[in-house]
């Protein structure tokens, strides 16, 4: 039975990449939707018969229950934030690493549960609870518990709920779809492993399915002992921001589990003076919870305080990231898990991870090498999580921030929202076959301006499944500079991000690219720096500058007209926020020391062009020169800068020039007490 229905989907899949009309892509869609609930029904039915006939076989293995349950929940969450509900995950009490029973049959129920828990749920969440009670030495039941707050089921029908073939009513079949087989195959797969499955549910409210199975318990003495003493989080003060209770009531609970201390518990919207900052290690929130701009609103309020908190973010792969001008906070992808949350906080070394490897990969890059790139910015755009995944895997072991995208208008937001806020990218990677909006689409539309003048010229390089001739014509025909094939391949696509990220990124100002100096402002290429590809073909980029190109400290800088440094005086503002500056960089002296020195050489010629500029009436011109100027500042923490050319950035925005002129001498000046306290560093 499966063997035709394979053959329908292979020949569907390759009819779904040749060019279609809009009708054809719809028919397409059709089938693809067809051709799934055909091979759930062909499965579910193959499973009933083989059951029934006593002809199932089980595979009895070891098993971690905890790596199960969460590399399971990071799937099936998909769905379930596709329609905006929570999707919590309690494995606190499931203290084994080893248990034996068949793992795949374990799996086939969770996920049945699960399916049908978001099926039957259009708001508030879906919750999955695993723990374990020992029988005796070597013997252990596994109870886990789904809970929803779904439709609910009504008392007349929930007698026949375990029946094959059988919905509560015909209403739930012609709304929500279903074979009736789902709950009838979990029943018996609990029985088949020694135990059982039970419900309640409420009309109206939801519905809490649970069942058990015997296992075997085969986690060593010592491991047992480790498990039941971990306290991971021993003596860390947490404060949790979730204004959904569930999830609130969720994170506590993992805290806790670990001996973690949550000071207080934030459900609702709160003022920045409520909360009692000094007694906060670090904060746990959700990613679009009001406290985050809060925060950094009231940053130099908490540079005043004994410690500032870490700050943790739940968000949903695919949700658009947003900036913050003081920080970057780690991201823990929803559900919740307790193994990455760990990997997270660590109370043992202090110490806070801003993002946690998805996979280890090997890097060969060498320290040059990533010394080159430190501080860029790459954004990938898949609609795949494990794709995204295994590409966020290659990039953990280079110095390099990452930005996720799920589909080509996702990445097109962002790409504006960067240039808008000055948080500058350095190189995309770009998924060819997505929904909404594909990558070729969307490579089209940077390259056309559609993104901002900015990234127009950004290294894109294609991750494509299809490795067929004529593909990489096609790449480059949609302007992408490079591609490579799926699976990825560590040792192949990093020295391509390398390379690419090279040719259009100096790490001289931590997010600012070097297309923005040469291609928007002088409307020129540097001669240090290749073409990028364009429509003609793949252009192999060149090596970073090298050091010697490098500005010295003792570079020149009389060619600025500079009054009298005195006119910041007596400002509350520091002139120069060197430590948080050098926070940023990871305390990278070095790297430091060297953008430094770049501020010293560029920042001359940044000023005469400013001049020109103005003297030109060119208003477009005084907005990008400014707003380079801005972020150069900003990078190396000469603050009373920053905010001096933010303000010309927002007056030539409204073409103020005859303003513009009145407070250049001024900004310029700034510029002056700056370097004036940069020379003795």
């Amino acid at each position: 039975m499966r063997t035709p229905l394979n053959g329908i989907v292979g020949s569907l899949n390759l009819l779904k990449r040749q060019p279609l009309s809009s009708k054809a892509e719809q028919l397409a869609s059709m089938m693809d939707v067809s051709c799934n609930n055909l091979s759930v029904l062909i499965n579910d039915i193959l499973d009933m018969s083989k059951i029934e006939a006593g002809k199932l076989d089980l595979n009895v293995q070891a098993f971690n229950p905890v790596q199960l349950i969460e590399t399971l929940s990071s799937s099936l969450a998909v769905r379930a934030h596709n329609k905006d509900l929570e999707f919590l995950v309690d494995t606190t009490e499931l203290k084994a690493e080893a248990l034996v029973s068949d793992p795949h049959r374990v799996s086939q129920i969770i996920s049945n549960l699960v399916n049908n828990a978001i099926k039957f749920t259009e708001r508030g969440h879906v919750a999955l609870t695993a723990s374990l009670t020992r029988n005796d030495k070597d013997t252990a039941q596994l109870n886990v518990t789904i809970t929803d707050t779904g439709i609910g089921i009504a008392k007349e029908h929930q007698s026949k709920l375990f029946t094959a073939f059988t919905q509560a009513d015909a209403s739930v079949a012609t709304r929500f779809g279903g074979t009736g087989l789902g709950l009838s195959i979990c029943k018996q797969l609990s029985v088949l492993l020694g135990g059982d499955i039970n419900f309640s549910s409420t009309q109206g409210q939801g519905s809490s399915f649970s069942f058990w199975i015997s296992v075997d318990d085969v986690t060593s003495a010592d491991s047992q002992q480790n498990l039941a003493l971990s306290n991971q989080m021993d003596g860390l003060r947490l404060a949790v921001f979730a204004q959904y209770p569930p999830l609130a009531e969720n994170i506590n609970g993992l805290i806790k589990s670990e001996a973690g201390s949550s000071v207080e518990t934030y459900t609702g919207i709160v003022l920045f003076e409520e909360v009692s900052w000094d007694t906060i290690d670090v904060i746990v929130t959700d990613y679009n919870n009001p406290i985050l701009s809060v925060v950094d609103e009231n940053w130099d309020n908490l540079l005043k305080q004994i410690s500032i908190p870490h700050i943790c973010m739940l968000q949903s792969i695919g949700k658009q990231a947003t900036y913050y001008a003081n920080f970057t906070p780690a991201i823990l992808t929803k559900p919740l898990l307790k193994s990455e949350f760990l990997k997270v906080v660590d109370s043992s070394s202090s110490e806070f991870i801003d993002s946690p490897p998805a996979q280890q990969v090997e890097s060969s890059a060498t320290d040059m090498e990533k010394e080159s790139i430190a501080g860029a910015h790459v954004l990938i755009v898949d609609d795949n999580a494990i794709n995204i995944e295994v590409a966020r895997g290659v990039l953990d072991n280079l110095p390099v921030s990452v930005k996720i995208a799920s589909n080509g208008e996702q990445a097109l937001d962002i790409v504006r929202e960067c240039e808008k806020e000055g948080h500058y990218l350095h190189c995309i990677l770009m998924d060819c076959q997505m929904p909404i909006m594909d990558g070729y689409a969307c490579t089209s539309a940077i390259r056309d301006g559609h993104a901002g003048q900015v990234h127009q010229q950004i290294p894109i390089i294609a991750m494509t499944a299809n490795a067929m001739l004529g593909e990489k014509e096609k790449c480059i025909a949609a302007g992408m500079s490079d591609y490579v094939t799926k699976p990825i391949v560590a040792s192949m696509v990093e020295p391509k991000i390398i390379n690419w990220i090279q040719s259009a990124y100096s790490p001289q100002f931590l997010g600012k690219s070097v297309m923005d100096e040469t291609r928007v402002v002088h409307n020129e290429v540097a001669d240090e720096r290749p073409f990028l590809a364009s429509t003609s073909g793949f252009v192999e980029p060149s090596s970073p500058l090298s050091p010697s190109s490098h500005a010295s400290p003792t570079t020149p800088v009389a060619s600025i007209s500079f009054t009298t440094p005195s006119s910041s005086e007596g400002s509350d503002t520091p002139i120069w926020e060197k430590s948080r500056a050098l926070m940023r960089l990871a305390n990278n002296q070095v790297l430091f020391d060297k953008i430094c020195e770049m501020f010293i050489e560029s920042v001359p010629r940044k000023c005469d062009e400013m001049k020109a500029a103005v003297n030109d009436k060119d208003a477009s011109k005084v907005k990008l020169v400014s707003h380079t100027i801005k972020g150069m500042a900003g990078d190396i923490g000469a603050v009373r800068v920053q905010s001096r050319f933010s303000d010309i950035e927002r007056l030539a925005k409204h073409e103020q020039l005859l303003e513009i002129d009145n407070v250049l001498p001024e900004a310029i000046n700034e510029i002056a007490v700056f370097l004036n306290e940069l020379k003795p560093a």
